[in-house]
C-alpha cells in the first residue's frame, strides 16, 4: 500500500527541498506549482490523497525512507510546517513531549522543567513517565541548567 501511496504522491505532487509539497497537476481548486494541502489548527499540515488525509510531514517521511513512520515523528527545531527531512526524526512520546522550545502555559518562570520551591527552584525531569527530582537551586537558570544536563545524560530532547 505504501509503494502505491508513493507513486500517487509523486505523479500529483512535487517535494522541494523546503519540506514543500506542489501541486504538479491542475484540479478545479488548485493551481500547478501551488503549495498542497492546508494548515490545521494545531500548526501541523495536511494533504488530501484519494479521499484520505495525510499529515505533511509524514509525507515527506514515506517519500525519503520508503515507509510510514512507526512510531512519532518530532520537528526538531519545534516548527510545526518545516518539514524539511532533516528537520524530521523518529523519536518515543516522551523524547517528543521533552523537545520543546517553550514552557507550558502558566509557567512564569520561562524554564522547561523548573517550578518555585519555597524561597528556592527546583528542577524535574520525566524519563520513562517517571519523574525524577533533580534538586533544589539557588537560582531558576541553576535548576534549568540541571535540566537541561540531566535531558543530555537520558537522551531526551535532541537529535538522534
Amino acid at each position: 500500500m505504501e509503494e502505491h501511496l508513493i507513486d500517487v504522491l509523486l505523479d500529483r505532487y512535487e517535494y522541494r527541498d523546503n519540506g514543500l509539497w506542489a501541486r504538479r497537476k491542475f484540479n478545479s481548486q488548485v493551481k500547478v506549482g501551488q503549495r498542497a494541502g492546508s494548515f490545521l489548527l494545531d500548526g501541523y499540515r495536511q494533504v488530501r490523497i484519494n479521499g484520505k488525509k495525510y499529515r505533511e510531514h509524514h509525507l515527506v517521511w514515506l517519500l525519503h525512507k520508503g515507509r510510514m513512520p512507526s512510531g512519532e515523528l518530532d520537528h526538531i527545531n519545534c516548527v510545526r510546517d518545516d518539514n524539511r527531512i532533516e528537520n524530521l526524526r523518529e523519536c518515543t512520546r516522551e523524547q517528543n513531549m521533552q523537545n520543546r522550545r517553550f514552557p507550558m502555559r502558566g509557567n512564569r518562570l520561562g524554564f522547561i522543567g523548573v517550578t518555585r520551591h519555597y524561597n528556592k527552584f527546583r528542577a524535574v525531569i520525566t524519563c520513562g513517565g517517571k519523574k525524577t527530582h533533580l534538586g533544589l537551586f539557588q537560582t531558576a537558570e541553576e535548576a534549568n541548567a540541571a535540566y537541561m544536563s540531566a535531558q543530555r545524560a537520558h537522551g531526551i530532547g535532541e537529535p538522534t
